[in-house]
This record gives C-alpha cells, sequence and structure tokens, in this order.
C-alpha cells in the first residue's frame, strides 16, 4: 500500500499566483462572440449583484479510493499523490468555460474571490491527476494509470492530454470499446478544447476500427 508522508509540500507563490492569472484570464474570455455593449450591460450589472448563498455548488469531494494504491518509491508520484491528498482540505469547483462576468451574476460580485479559489483548486487537482497518469504510464503501470486519468475524466478534466493518453491506452490494453464513451464525454466538455481533444479520439478510433 503506498504510504503518504506527513508533510504536504506547500505549493511556491509563484505557481498559484500563475494559476489565478490562468483562471482570471480563462473566465474573463468572450465565449459567445457579444456585442461590446452587451457586455458593457452585462459587466455593470454583474457589479452589482448582490453576494448570494455558495451552498449548493457542485463541490468535488477527492475519495482516496479513486487513486491507484501502489508501492513505489518514486519522487514523482509521491509529489503527485501528497498534492492531490492535499487539496482534500479545500473547497473544489468546476467552473471550466464559465466567465467572470457570469460568476458575478449567478453568485454576487463579492463571492468572485472565492469561486476563483475553487476553480484554481480544480485546475491544480486535473493537473496532478494528469501528471500522475502520466508517470504511472512510463513506469508502465497502465492499469494504475488508466484509474487515475478515468477519474480526472469523471471529475471533468479538460485537460487535453489526459484524454488523449487514455484513448491510447485503451487501445494499448484492447479496450477500444471505451472510445466511444471517452468521446461522448469530450464532446459533453464546456472548453475550448473540447474540439480539438474529440477529433483525436476519433481519428485513433477509426484507425483501429
Amino acid at each position: 500500500m503506498f504510504k503518504l508522508l506527513s508533510n504536504f509540500p506547500i505549493f511556491t507563490s509563484v505557481v498559484v499566483f500563475s494559476l489565478v492569472l490562468n483562471i482570471v484570464y480563462h473566465h474573463s474570455c468572450n465565449r459567445n462572440n457579444r456585442s461590446h455593449e452587451e457586455l458593457l450591460k452585462m459587466e455593470s450589472k454583474a457589479n452589482s449583484t448582490r453576494k448570494k448563498d455558495l451552498n449548493n455548488l457542485h463541490y468535488i469531494t477527492i475519495d482516496e479510493k479513486n487513486l491507484p494504491q501502489i508501492d513505489i518509491n518514486d519522487e514523482i508520484i509521491i509529489s503527485c499523490y501528497k498534492n492531490i491528498i492535499r487539496l482534500k482540505d479545500f473547497k473544489i469547483v468546476n467552473f471550466t468555460g464559465i466567465t467572470n462576468t457570469e460568476l458575478k451574476l449567478e453568485y454576487g460580485v463579492a463571492n468572485l474571490p472565492l469561486l476563483t479559489e475553487y476553480d484554481t483548486n480544480f485546475t491544480v487537482l486535473c493537473r496532478e491527476l494528469n501528471k500522475l497518469g502520466s508517470r504511472l504510464h512510463t513506469l508502465g503501470y497502465s492499469n494504475e494509470a488508466i484509474r487515475t486519468f478515468e477519474y480526472a475524466v469523471e471529475l471533468g478534466s479538460d485537460i487535453s492530454n489526459t484524454y488523449k493518453e487514455l484513448g491510447n491506452l485503451y487501445i494499448d490494453e484492447g479496450c477500444n470499446y471505451k472510445i466511444k464513451d471517452l468521446i461522448t464525454r469530450s464532446q459533453s466538455l464546456n472548453s475550448i478544447s473540447k474540439d480539438s481533444i474529440t477529433k483525436y479520439l476519433e481519428g485513433i478510433s477509426s484507425s483501429v476500427s
């Protein structure tokens, strides 16, 4: 059974700051090609929206049972496990594809810092799961890698490599039939990477049909 150390590493301020900037930029993009005037009106309304209760958000709870348990002394794997488990103490919500303006309209402008924090935690979680899955794959732990990637997909990750590597693992392990469901999941993503992921999966699926 994989043994976790008691002291979790702390993310550097540079990494956290970069992630926050990435989330702010991502959420500020105009996804629907609205006119400048419409955007200004929406932003004005959003900035006057009162704070709302956040108890009904779809919070993600990390379940260690969904992580592969292996006995291996690898620094990258150990680090990934620690960082993932560390997030159990924080609130995590997937707001992929939702702009800051939309968040403020829905939950109130005063809640934006908290919502950004929750989504940043989700981004960190998905990145660590992707990193863990890739490392397990590299070391030859195919079943464990599949389990890790599938958990990330289940949570709603939109990291392209997670889907691509999982799709290739399905082919390598003779589980081609699973790619169809993976394509369905990719098509449901609320992300700009949706089309490229889907196209890639459809390509490798047709190559083994």
